[in-house]
């Protein structure tokens, strides 16, 4: 390895540690074989212990700074490779995300109407007042569209969201435990392209069945009320009607045969 090459890995090296001590401080993280944050108090918790603070949040900016610090941890126990504690991190953050919503939707999300107060003489104006649920967003900057996926993953039944997260096979994301106990939409039937020849031969076919009996073979013939040109036609058209009936039973013999095969 030529002296360009290590001097370019030594970088990589101290660039991946400052990373993590970086990662180490956002997240209060103490490193050891368990994982643990800190909260305020500065107070270890464990994996268990975490769980049971996010359940007794009732603050939406307390749940939100738990749901921060699992963020940089599970981002610190990826690119360390400990895949157990990363698992446990994205739990965490994931119960922060189902407590999250649920406070949202306690938050009533009408707008009110506030007077101001107007000069004397002058009355004042109607003015929008942000709802509580709008102002909590805007208060701790939480986009709209994670707002609704945080309310989806707490209408998730407490037995049912507990089971996905020790599910192995459910994969550790909101999305997957949201549509895990949604019933999945059938799939549309394959459709069947059919041409216009064999829509004509068809449609031909049944419509002389249906019409008078046509194709029955006792049917009682009249051709006192038809012109000479219609008796012509006729004379020219019954054989080939003959020959094309002829080949259209070989056709279809032909083809049960070959479906046959194909189911054997």
């Amino acid at each position: 390895m030529d002296e360009v090459e290590r001097l370019k890995r030594r970088r990589r090296a101290d660039a991946d540690r400052r990373f993590a001590k970086r990662l180490q401080r956002q997240s209060e993280l103490s490193v050891g074989h368990t994982a643990h944050l800190r909260l305020h108090e500065g107070k270890p918790l464990l994996y268990d212990q975490m769980c049971a603070a996010i359940a007794a949040c009732v603050e939406v900016d307390d749940v939100k700074d738990i749901r921060s610090k699992a963020i940089a941890l599970d981002a610190y126990y990826k690119q360390a490779g400990n895949f157990e504690a990363e698992r446990n991190a994205t739990k965490i953050r994931l119960r922060a995300e189902h407590r999250l919503g649920e406070l949202l939707k306690e938050l009533t999300k009408t707008e009110a109407t506030a007077r101001s107060p107007g000069r004397a003489g002058i009355s004042g104006g109607a003015r929008r007042k942000l709802s509580p649920y709008a102002a909590a967003l805007n208060r701790h900057g939480i986009p709209e569209r994670d707002a609704r996926r945080f309310q989806e993953l707490a209408d998730v039944p407490a037995d049912e969201f507990e089971a996905a997260l020790e599910d192995p096979m459910v994969p550790l994301h909101a999305a997957s435990i949201i549509n895990r106990g949604k019933p999945k939409e059938p799939k549309p039937a394959p459709t069947c392209t059919v041409s216009d020849e064999s829509l004509t031969l068809w449609g031909t076919l049944c419509e002389l069945e249906r019409y008078g009996g046509l194709l029955a073979a006792d049917y009682k013939w009249s051709f006192d009320k038809m012109t000479a040109p219609m008796l012509a036609d006729l004379r020219r058209l019954a054989p080939l009607t003959v020959a094309f009936a002829q080949a259209l039973i070989a056709a279809l013999d032909a083809h049960a045969t070959e479906h046959a095969r194909g189911l054997e």
